[in-house]
């Protein structure tokens, strides 16, 4: 059985892991955000699309939520561990709590990741159901 979920999550959660240590080693937290979020609908819109026809907009949402769980927790945990490693120094500390290293911030990566895959999951199955 297929589980659209899993790939979408698994690919989700390295495409972030890449955002968020860039954002740490280049100095481009700013750009972070806005990237990540929009990842996390396409990581939504891919599990929708690994649907089989006839999507229906509930399985869609379903299917987005657990990419979203799975992206989150490997995006969070993997932040959270290399945060202190990749650093750049030239990050004002500022900058730097935005990246903050708590069990709070992986919960919140879970939680933001679920419910923007779901509305790129949504979105996806509205758009296109076949």
């Amino acid at each position: 059985m297929s589980r659209p979920f899993l790939r979408a999550g698994l690919i989700g959660g390295v495409i972030l892991t890449i955002i968020a240590l860039l954002g740490l080693r280049l100095g481009l937290v700013c750009l972070a955000l806005p990237l990540a979020l929009l990842a996390e609908l396409a990581v939504g819109a891919l599990a929708a699309y690994w649907l089989p026809p006839r999507r229906s907009i509930g399985r869609a949402a379903g299917q987005g939520a657990l990419a979203g769980v799975i992206t989150g927790l490997i995006s969070g945990a993997v932040t959270v561990v290399l945060t202190s490693a990749f650093a750049n120094p030239d990050i004002t500390q500022a900058e730097l709590s935005l990246w903050q290293p708590t069990p709070a911030a992986l919960v919140q990566d879970v939680l933001v990741g679920a419910v923007v895959c779901t509305l790129g999951a949504v979105g996806f199955a509205a758009i296109r159901p076949k």
